[in-house]
């Protein structure tokens, strides 16, 4: 069984069964027709390709109803029927299927980094055979398993068939150590080929993750990196953040994102002493105290532009409200989410909602204190 399809049958395991799918896979299904759709450039997909390509698991009886239930709600309609193991062959998604599925796009977490194996498996596949070996070594992949998969010394082994042996040695694996495994081979392939690097730019985002200074992120907090030049120790703790949610530890990536704006806070503190003591005040009143000290650079070149002396000061105010609220979410997420206050399993849309708040209140501090 591939790799893609074990894994995402375990995520549904209990949740449905072969002859009852969930609205899980009708969702999944939507989005890999478009998924596929785009790939292909074609205003139809085919059902077994789309889903094959997703690697989302299925049976005749799953695909059938799931693209009656595309039909009933008007998001597409089936093109042909044929004969055989699989009935329902090829699906056209309407303009309110395609909005449908790109808004359950949007909403889906990325699958883990050890689950992108198939797309990380093409682009490995343009290395020649010994290179092959030698990424997936050096990312802890036990290749002496696999010794007698070789070229020369009388034997003849093609990289396809490299390959599947390697995909079995990842079947082994728990979830983390594949995690390490595929963020170490993405890394090791940026380093070694830039086309191999620009090819993975092109095929992750189809599976939620694109590539960011050489290295893998899930594509919906690498489009929240642009923050532009950062102060350092800011910088660093961005840079950490990413690394914990590569490799799955959530709860690590909220207290590096929230350590970003401790950072900036903890230095106004201590240039204003007037502020009062930094470890005694809450997090939203760090924030909110120490974005006010900051309101004349924000006012002044209103002032010069023009605008009155109200408006200047209305816009302030809810200028430094903002701040102060997104600071009260981060706060929210930091106590019941980080790691150093208790529960670990946060989802992990959250930390898409956490990063979006820091990106927020940090963009605010450095365009005002730059």
């Amino acid at each position: 069984m591939p790799l893609g399809r074990r894994c995402f049958d375990e995520r549904l395991e209990g949740r449905h069964s072969l002859r009852t799918p969930t609205e899980e896979f009708f969702h999944s299904l939507l989005v890999a027709l478009l998924q596929q759709q785009e790939l292909d450039g074609k205003d139809f997909s085919l059902l077994v390709e789309a889903a094959e390509n997703a690697q989302i698991g299925y049976a005749q009886g799953q695909l059938r109803q799931a693209a009656k239930w595309i039909e009933d709600r008007g998001f597409g309609q089936p093109l042909h029927y044929g004969g055989g193991d699989v009935d329902l062959v090829a699906m056209r998604l309407t303009v309110s299927g395609r909005i449908e599925a790109e808004r359950l796009l949007a909403l889906k977490s990325p699958p883990r980094i050890g689950e992108i194996w198939s797309s990380l498996r093409g682009v490995l596949n343009t290395f020649s055979f010994y290179d092959i070996k030698e990424i997936c070594a050096e990312a802890g992949v036990p290749i002496n398993r696999i010794a007698e998969i070789q070229q020369g010394q009388g034997t003849y082994h093609t990289k396809g068939q490299l390959l599947d042996a390697i995909d079995g040695l990842l079947e082994e694996m728990l979830p983390d150590v594949r995690d390490r495994v595929a963020s170490a081979c993405v890394q090791d392939v940026c380093s070694r080929k830039p086309e191999a690097a620009e090819r993975l730019e092109q095929v992750l985002p189809r599976v939620g993750w694109t590539i960011v200074g050489g290295a893998a992120h899930p594509l919906a907090l690498a489009s929240t990196i642009g923050l532009g030049k950062l102060p350092e120790g800011t910088q660093r703790a961005l840079d950490l953040a990413l690394r914990r949610y590569r490799a799955g530890d959530i709860s690590g990536a909220f207290t590096s994102i929230c350590g970003m704006i401790d950072d900036l806070t903890r230095k106004i503190y201590e240039t204003d002493t007037s502020l009062g003591d930094f470890a005694k005040a809450s997090y939203q009143e760090r924030a909110t105290k120490a974005f006010k000290t900051l309101e004349g650079k924000f006012s002044g070149p209103l002032g010069a532009a023009g605008l009155s002396a109200q408006e200047i000061r209305e816009t302030w105010q809810n200028y430094a409200k903002a701040v102060s609220q997104s600071a009260y979410v981060l706060s929210t997420f930091r106590r019941n989410f980080a790691d150093v206050h208790g529960w670990s399993a946060a989802p992990a849309e959250f930390v898409q909602h956490a990063l979006d708040c820091s990106a927020f209140i940090v963009n605010s501090f450095v365009r005002l204190t730059t």
